[in-house]
């Protein structure tokens, strides 16, 4: 099963969403995956859920995106229930990174 995690997060115009932070539960395997997708790149980055500790440690990433973000679980063990938490922040673009992604 690949569902979605939440919902598809759309960044509002002038704005840049940071994915800072990621946690799940350990899978029984190394089958289950969590895909971030961001703008028009498909799973920007990939996290196997057999290497992360627990649900309650948050692994610090950093993942930027100016049009959308969707946090995606890649579940060939078909797990029923599997706990993901995230946190971003929203921030305005400066006028460098502007003019760095918004060709």
């Amino acid at each position: 099963a690949n569902p979605d995690i939440g919902s598809r997060i759309t960044v509002p115009p002038g704005q840049k969403m940071i994915l800072t932070e990621i946690a799940c539960e350990r899978s029984p395997d190394q089958t289950t995956f969590i895909h971030v997708d961001r703008d028009t790149d498909n799973s920007i980055m990939s996290v196997n859920a057999f290497a992360m500790p627990d649900i309650d440690y948050f692994e610090k990433v950093r993942v930027v995106a100016t049009d959308y973000m969707q946090i995606r679980l890649v579940n060939a063990a078909a797990l029923a229930q599997f706990r993901v938490r995230y946190r971003y922040e929203v921030r305005t673009l400066t006028d460098e990174e502007r003019q760095r992604w918004m060709r």
